[in-house]
């Protein structure tokens, strides 16, 4: 009997990314982001990391102070 991941062609494990350590997922854009590449965004008094191919943030607002 095959498995799930056989009948529907998961059995490969080497199509899987794996992430650096510096990249993000953005769920909008649906790919990993680098750090490095995130734009910063601060109208509100808070820094804001924001995704380059959509402005969703990324990571957790930080306060400035």
């Amino acid at each position: 009997m095959s498995t799930w991941a056989e009948l529907h062609g998961e059995e490969n494990d080497s199509n899987v990314r794996v992430p650096r350590s510096d990249e993000i997922w953005c769920d909008n854009c649906n790919c990993y982001v680098s750090r490095w590449s995130l734009k910063t965004w601060n109208g509100d008094d808070m820094q804001h990391w924001l995704c380059p191919g959509c402005d969703a943030d990324l990571l957790e607002p930080e306060i400035m102070e």
